[in-house]
């Protein structure tokens, strides 16, 4: 039985990531840790530490949840207009000023269910955000915030590799599913 680092995380297609980076870089430049593109994603529930042996199950609650979503809601584009930090990760990323309704439900549902597994999720509030920099000692002022559009197409569960365990040197997201949500 093995441990796997796990959530869930609505994907980020590559034209998006591409025009997150480059409002964060002509934003913001080099300040702090960069977040690679390839990363970004909007996490909908962090499981942590989750044993294979629940794969089975997390992925069966995913396709339910993406074919009700699918019959329920319309398409939809989750809207970045703010940016922000988290103060004890020292991670500053962007948010949505007005969360986006589907997608919050969505991360309600995941986190219902997998608490059902007994998987001890992170007690804390939802804040859909996408991190652009990890080691950001301070939240830098007067900077004019994105306005970014992303369709909001697919969810996936990751796995999180850390940077001691590949040889790109920092943390890696791997995809081990993706659910399409319209």
């Amino acid at each position: 039985m093995n441990t796997m680092r796990l959530f869930f995380a609505i994907d980020i297609n590559p034209t998006s990531q591409q025009q997150i980076a480059d409002w964060r870089d002509n934003t913001f430049g080099g300040l702090f840790k960069v977040i690679p593109a390839t990363n970004f994603h909007l996490t909908l529930a962090f499981l942590g530490a989750t044993q294979d042996t629940q794969l089975t199950r997390l992925m069966a609650i995913a396709a339910h949840l993406s074919e009700q979503y699918k019959t329920h809601n319309p398409l939809i584009t989750a809207t970045f207009d703010c940016y922000a930090r988290f103060n004890k990760p020292k991670v500053l990323y962007i948010g949505m000023r007005q969360h986006c309704s589907a997608v919050s439900e969505l991360a309600l549902q995941l986190s219902y269910h997998v608490s059902n597994l007994q998987i001890n999720q992170v007690e804390q509030a939802y804040t859909p955000h996408i991190s652009l920099y990890r080691k950001a000692n301070y939240l830098p002022a007067n900077k004019p915030p994105p306005e970014i559009h992303i369709p909001v197409q697919s969810f996936s569960l990751y796995q999180s590799i850390s940077a001691l365990d590949n040889a790109s040197g920092h943390v890696q997201y791997r995809a081990l599913k993706r659910w399409s949500l319209c």
